[in-house]
């Protein structure tokens, strides 16, 4: 017998795949990158995937982890902590914790500022009604130059930063 998904345990299984489906947020593989900000927008179509973020909010709170984007999958949400998510091209990843489909809350990790994971295509985060035309832009112009070439490679700062210099742009 199959052991149900943590988003079947979490009661929003069925929601995440429409939700995954729709093309609203960033979905890379099986996860979905939400900021925060756009959950109350969501909440009417997809409640119980926004209950749960909510919760894992929550719970990443009480460990010191202020959430800025939630990665929703089936196995769990990780909050996720961009605190330079407007100021910052692509910012880097300050902290995360995993919270499973019991809210029961990981070990948060923090990460090191000179080599942290970086956020690419951060305008898929948001809301439409809230993406500065300048993020698309220039996403456009690194997908044109091409610095997302070799995706493996540039999900940390100093390898982006690499791969930005190698297509001729600017970190």
């Amino acid at each position: 017998m199959k052991r149900p998904s943590e988003a079947g345990r979490r009661g929003y299984g069925s929601q995440f795949e429409r939700l995954r489906r729709s093309g609203d947020g960033k979905a890379v593989v099986r996860k979905v990158y939400l900021h925060v900000r756009w959950l109350p927008g969501l909440a009417p179509a997809y409640p119980a995937v926004v209950a749960a973020a909510r919760r894992a909010l929550k719970a990443a709170a009480s460990v010191g982890v202020r959430g800025d984007l939630v990665a929703l999958s089936d196995d769990g949400i990780s909050v996720l902590a961009y605190p330079g998510f407007w100021r910052e091209r692509e910012p880097a990843l300050e902290a995360s914790v995993r919270v499973d489909g019991r809210d029961r809350v990981g070990s948060p990790r923090r990460y090191d500022p000179s080599n942290a994971p970086v956020l690419h295509r951060k305008e898929l985060t948001v809301p439409p009604a809230m993406r500065d035309p300048a993020w698309a832009r220039r996403t456009a112009d690194l997908e044109r130059a091409g610095a997302f070439r070799d995706p493996a490679r540039i999900g940390r700062r100093l390898a982006w930063r690499e791969a930005l210099r190698a297509a001729g742009r600017r970190p």
